[in-house]
């Protein structure tokens, strides 16, 4: 949906009020359509309900602010499992800024220190539940208004940057003679580990190279991840090499992580994009590994029309573990594009796709799409409007599952959200398909009202329905979110509320989930950042009778907030699961110092210690203790 500051209407304004009570009429409908329909068969995707995908606050998805220091949100209260803090990531342009987050089971907020410039920003998170499931990655972009400033006028190059080193000491206890591999499951492996972090950039009169290079050893698994990114920037011109996060269009690359290299070229009316590497983060995408390869060319007719050719192909590589159920397949899409721009307002875009599908070598499938898209927005409000429809083997590149929620289907979507008094916002979604393999239809719709009151404290009521194949998902959640007034002790101190209740109903299944959160962030005499979270989730099955409940609390306080040379941090987790088959506890405890000796120098030392008690089962019993020493340089 885009939601595009206009200026004021110089004329027509009979017209528009009577256009924008017929509007939040309307919005009010989309509001209400999540309460009204009956049940209709589909298959049910919890991903659709919304209730395993984090969610954009601010700012919107390709939206264009004037704050350079946007508090950058994301809404992480409506997951049916609650997120769990210590495994969020946080990217800012390819480098990491977790840990001048805010993160908590509800929301993350980060708010740049220095002001970020003119141009297009990316911020790409990744995280896991509380049940060490993958979520899947939240990845957009938004832009600054303004000029893009060019590099400054130098007559030499000039590089700085920053360099950190560390080794992790691993050491675990567990039972060796358990028939199951326990470190896979809970934790890293003895041994040590090496992680690295780099950051550079080098500017002159002409262009400009930036650069980053990352190395871990991942939490709850052995396996060392090497990521690194390096963009070379003239005027009218781009390359980059290495991992970052890129999109073409909603029936090509809808977007993804792109492990490749990227070339980009703006002469005026004509603009080329050259892409290949690895897409799909194999975390979340199922069993293959893909590498894509394609282009796009873009002309602009005039101010108002821009005509677009995508070509690309996607290989999905074997998996050798997998050996009866690998079935790689191989996909040539190619797209046309045409975007309309109308007014500041009014937009629209339309796209016409085909995609050439052969899977393990068969015989291939050609397969088609198309959509249409609306978009509009005025002072008080926006809305948008699509009608597509998409083959049943046309499958669009794209992060984690998301690809195959995209094709076999044909129907529409709307969304709308109306502004009254800058303090109500009223807000719904519906969208209707027909699986067309099946002819069987799924509806989804969601309304909200959020109200905005004193001090930017927020309150939202959200009810989402989902109806498919005799199934039916129903959301109910209810989220507060309070910015106190700071004193001479406390300041920038965040509260947030969340309660949700979830109930599922299906063949068989009559499930009911409950959600509650809280959670607390502030600064404490300017020194020391506190956060305190509590969550807990219950679930039971009335037909089959079963429950299962967790409970998490996480503390965390360090002294960042200061640039002293002497920072340290700790950080306390407990999570306790129990009901139906189930007795678990998870203990973590973290804590660490850092002596910055001079400007450009520092040491840092840490100790975590992990512990895993079973009750149902005792031998999966697992302690650990992970010893971190390192440095950091600035040059």
């Amino acid at each position: 949906m885009m939601n595009i500051k206009m200026e004021k209407i110089q004329s027509g304004d009979i017209t528009m009020k009577l256009i924008k009570p017929v509007f939040a009429t309307l919005v009010f409908i989309f509001a209400l359509s999540a309460m009204t329909f009956a049940q209709t068969p589909e298959e049910l995707y919890k991903d659709e309900l919304g209730i395993k995908r984090l969610k954009i606050v601010f700012p919107e998805q390709n939206s264009t602010i004037e704050n350079t220091n946007p508090m950058i949100t994301i809404d992480a209260s409506a997951l049916e499992a609650a997120v769990d803090p210590q495994t969020v990531i946080i990217t800012l342009d390819g480098s990491e800024v977790t840990k001048y987050a805010d993160v908590t089971s509800a929301y993350f907020i980060y708010q740049p220190a220095a002001p970020l410039a003119p141009g297009s920003h990316e911020i790409r998170v990744v995280a896991k539940d509380i049940n060490k499931n993958e979520i899947e990655p939240l990845s957009w972009k938004f832009n600054i208004a303004g000029a893009v400033k060019k590099p400054s006028i130098k007559e030499k190059p000039v590089t700085n940057g920053t360099f950190s080193l560390s080794a992790d000491i691993v050491d675990s206890d567990y039972d060796e003679t358990v028939p199951v591999d326990v470190p896979s499951l809970f934790g890293e492996k003895d041994g040590t580990k090496i992680n690295t972090d780099l950051r550079f950039s080098n500017i002159d009169s002409l262009r400009s190279i930036t650069g980053s290079f990352h190395r871990e050893t991942t939490y709850f698994t052995d396996t060392t991840i090497d990521k690194g990114r390096l963009i070379y920037e003239q005027e009218n011109v781009s390359a980059s090499l290495g991992y970052f996060w890129h999109g073409i269009s909603e029936l090509s690359m809808i977007g993804t992580e792109l492990g490749g290299a990227l070339f980009q070229i703006d002469s005026g009316e004509w603009q080329f994009d050259i892409f290949s590497g690895r897409t799909q983060d194999p975390s979340t995408s199922g069993t293959y590994k893909q590498n894509t390869t394609g282009g796009k060319a873009s002309f602009a007719w005039d101010e108002k029309n821009t005509s677009s050719l995508v070509f690309l192909s996607a290989d999905e590589k074997d998996n050798p573990l997998v050996t009866t159920l690998s079935n790689p397949a191989k996909d040539r899409i190619a797209s046309f594009i045409h975007e309309y721009k109308h007014s500041s307002r009014l937009s629209a875009t339309m796209e016409a796709a085909t995609n050439k599908r052969t899977v393990d070598g068969a015989d291939s499938e050609n397969s088609k799409a198309a959509k249409l898209r609306i978009d509009g927005s005025f002072d008080d409000g926006s809305a948008s409007v699509s009608v597509y429809k998409i083959g049943e083997a046309f499958m669009p590149v794209s992060e984690g599952n998301s690809k195959f929620l995209k094709n076999d289907r044909e129907g529409y979507s709307a969304s709308a959200n109306y502004t009254l008094m800058e303090m109500f916002t009223l807000g719904g979604e519906h969208e209707e398909y027909d699986k067309r393999s099946t002819d069987l239809t799924t509806r989804r719709s969601t309304g909200y009202l959020s109200v905005l009151g004193h001090r930017n404290n927020r309150f939202t009521w959200r009810r989402s329905k989902l109806s498919a194949s005799g199934t039916v998902s129903e959301s109910d959640s209810l989220s507060a979110l309070f910015l106190i007034e700071p004193n001479e002790n406390l300041s920038n101190t965040r509260l947030s509320v969340n309660l949700q209740n979830i109930d599922y109903s299906a063949a068989g299944i009559l499930n009911e989930t409950k959600v509650f959160l809280f959670a607390v962030n502030t600064i404490f005499q300017e020194s020391a950042r506190l956060g305190i979270s509590y969550s807990q989730t219950e679930s039971e099955d009335f037909i089959n009778l079963t429950d299962s409940k967790n409970k998490t609390t996480i503390t965390d306080i360090n002294s960042d907030v200061m640039q002293k040379p002497l920072s340290w941090f700790a950080r306390f987790e407990f999570s306790d699961n129990f009901g139906t088959g189930v007795d678990n506890e998870e203990r973590r405890t973290e804590l660490g110092v850092k002596q910055r000796f001079r400007a450009d120098f520092a040491v840092s030392l840490s100790w975590q210690g992990n512990s895993y008690k079973d009750g149902a089962a005792p031998l999966l019993n697992y302690d650990q203790n992970i010893y971190r020493i390192g440095s950091e340089f600035s040059f």
